[in-house]
């Protein structure tokens, strides 16, 4: 199942977030094709040293970056609704903060935040 959940950019993001976690300050490269990976033999430290994690460890990482996708869904939902920043501080100089707090909240009320 979680191959089914996987592509090219969720393998090299969870790899990344992975390398930064475990090797922050270390230069790492990937050899080959992302797509082509089923393992992690293409993915290297530059100083040689063992990766530390798993392949089931990127595939960890791919379902907890999934959840955390889905769960800001509402904020993805709200950006095109929200004015334009210049648009908001023209409401707000012409009708006043009041005005614009309520604009923002209709927004806010169409996608909310999930409890």
């Amino acid at each position: 199942m979680i191959k089914q959940m996987m592509t090219h950019a969720t393998v090299y993001v969870a790899i990344n977030e992975l390398l930064s976690e475990y090797h922050k300050d270390t230069g790492w490269h990937i050899n080959g094709r992302i797509e082509d990976f089923t393992d992690l033999s293409g993915v290297n430290l530059a100083n040689g040293e063992d990766l530390g994690f798993s392949w089931s460890d990127v595939e960890a990482k791919i379902i907890e970056l999934d959840a955390e996708f889905d769960a800001n869904k509402y904020q993805r939902d709200r950006q095109p609704e929200y004015p334009s920043y210049a648009d908001q501080f023209d409401q707000i100089f012409h009708e006043g903060i009041d005005a614009w707090k309520e604009t923002i909240q209709a927004v806010k009320d169409a996608h909310p935040k999930p409890q």
